[in-house]
């Protein structure tokens, strides 16, 4: 049943779609923002992901000189119900 017909024409539901993202921390040193999917995909390949579903957008060092990777992941559609 769709939620507008829910919510009886007295609240209107929006869907908002997000772009989450996971830090991925202590990255080696070898694996670089141009390799760090095929390496994810061959080290989890119970999760169900394939190639394009994550991103690599960037990477950082921090002040203890250890490496963090910023992946985005797929969209998520989430439902908020605003009054009419």
């Amino acid at each position: 049943m769709d939620i507008n017909a829910k919510c009886e024409g007295k609240l209107e539901a929006n869907a908002h779609k997000l772009n989450p993202r996971v830090v991925i921390i202590n990255i080696p040193e070898e694996t670089s923002i141009g390799n760090v999917e095929d390496t994810l995909l061959a080290h989890n390949t119970d999760v169900n992901l394939k190639q394009g579903d994550i991103e690599a957008k960037f990477s950082y060092e921090t002040r203890k000189h250890t490496r963090n990777q910023v992946m985005g992941v797929p969209r998520l559609e989430n439902c908020f119900c605003t009054n009419r």
